[in-house]
């Protein structure tokens, strides 16, 4: 009885093993393919790398970056969905190609054109609202993405996210030798000027285009750079969905002993209005508090907008345009803009707006600084440091 049993146990045992090989011999067959697939896919991403298409001599390349952020297609593509996404596509494809065929500089026509756009989706979709619906804007992505192998859409947090990327995207592709153009579009004023001094900083400035779709020429020291005009392509600008605007919770500007003047009814006569107005539609004037100084205002006017006449969030800002300023309050918030740095000199690049720039081209404190003796002062570019140097260099002379 017991050696029955025991015959029963091993033949169960038995079955049981011949049940795990069989499983262990198809999850290794199973593994061999995906292994043997993994490897095709590698084998064909390879192929389309930009570095393995640029050591080919008989192709050059071609990028383009669109800023989805501050400019878009225009609602003739959008509101057609897939099949407007995939003739955006192509025919920008094609005015690139045109470009570079009658640009006798390049010295390659073969070319590989890669697009990169860059987008805050959720956002976007919100802010198109009256142009086309949610639907047709995922099936122009759809489409769009379609258009071609090398055309690509990422999904930004936001500009400045958009902005890092765009400048990691351009500083590594742009100064490849194979790279003949690099066309750019997403903006008419300052926003030109942040792709450009990217492009200057990746010694790139002869390779960059800009691409229009309106009489907007760029401004600054940019405004020879090469145009591809495209009609009825782009957006000048997004529109603004209608929506009550976040409150900044941080100041603009440091915080600082100085009070806003006092507006009272002889100096009614003496406010100045803003320059421009976004979009051209008039908006009530906002209301300074005059018990608390400017960067404590609800929310803080734009230094950009009031003191550079242009404003390089194009509609977004999250600081007030709608102020009536008086002349020494715009000399206020003057004084306290040049006590934060400048962003082009702060990241070692060459500012657009030279001595007219609002921020400051050097500490104000200068040798000074608390904070300086910390190596915690908050100019620190390497041209902000030259500046400074300079400065400080003068500052000892003049205590000699």
């Amino acid at each position: 009885m017991e050696n029955a049993e025991l015959v029963n146990k091993l033949k169960k045992l038995e079955n049981e093993l011949s049940v795990w090989k069989d499983a262990h011999s198809a999850a290794r067959d199973a593994a061999e393919r995906e292994k043997k697939i993994h490897e095709e896919q590698v084998t064909a991403l390879r192929r389309q790398r930009p570095d393995a298409v640029a050591n080919a001599d008989e192709a050059g390349l071609i990028y383009c970056v669109i800023d989805g952020t501050r400019t878009f297609f225009t609602a003739s593509y959008l509101k057609d969905g897939d099949e407007g996404g995939r003739r955006a596509g192509q025919d920008l494809i094609r005015a690139i190609n045109r470009y570079v065929y009658n640009d006798r500089a390049c010295e390659k026509k073969d070319n590989t054109v890669w697009i990169a756009v860059y987008v805050e989706k959720k956002r976007l979709v919100e802010d198109l609202g009256e142009v086309c619906t949610a639907e047709q804007f995922a099936g122009f992505c759809d489409g769009l993405s379609q258009a071609s192998d090398f055309l690509h859409i990422v999904d930004v947090a936001n500009k400045k996210d958009a902005d890092y990327k765009i400048r990691q995207y351009l500083q590594t592709y742009a100064k490849l030798s194979q790279t003949q153009r690099f066309f750019f579009t997403g903006g008419y004023g300052s926003e030109l000027s942040f792709i450009a001094a990217f492009a200057e900083a990746a010694s790139a400035t002869s390779k960059l285009v800009v691409i229009q779709s309106h009489n907007a020429p760029a401004s600054g020291s940019f405004a020879n750079l090469p145009i591809l005009h495209v009609d009825d392509m782009f957006m000048k600008t997004i529109p603004v969905a209608s929506y009550v605007p976040r409150q900044s919770t941080v100041d603009q500007t440091p915080r600082i002993t100085s009070v806003s003047p006092t507006v009272d009814d002889e100096m009614i006569s003496q406010i100045r209005s803003p320059t421009s107005l976004s979009f051209g539609v008039p908006r009530r004037a906002a209301v300074i508090d005059p018990s608390l100084p400017l960067y404590k205002q609800n929310p803080p006017p734009c230094n950009e907008h009031y003191l550079l006449d242009e404003c390089s969030k194009n509609g977004r800002c999250k600081y007030s345009h709608d102020y009536i300023l008086t002349d020494d309050q715009l000399a206020t918030l003057a004084k306290n803009a040049k006590q934060s740095p400048c962003w082009f000199l702060n990241n070692s690049m060459q500012c657009p707006y030279g001595e007219t720039c609002c921020w400051g081209h050097v500490c104000p404190f200068g040798v000074k600084c608390h904070f300086l003796s910390k190596d915690k002062c908050r100019f620190k570019g390497r041209k902000l440091l030259a500046r400074q140097c300079s400065a400080t260099t003068l500052a000892h002379l003049l205590d000699l």
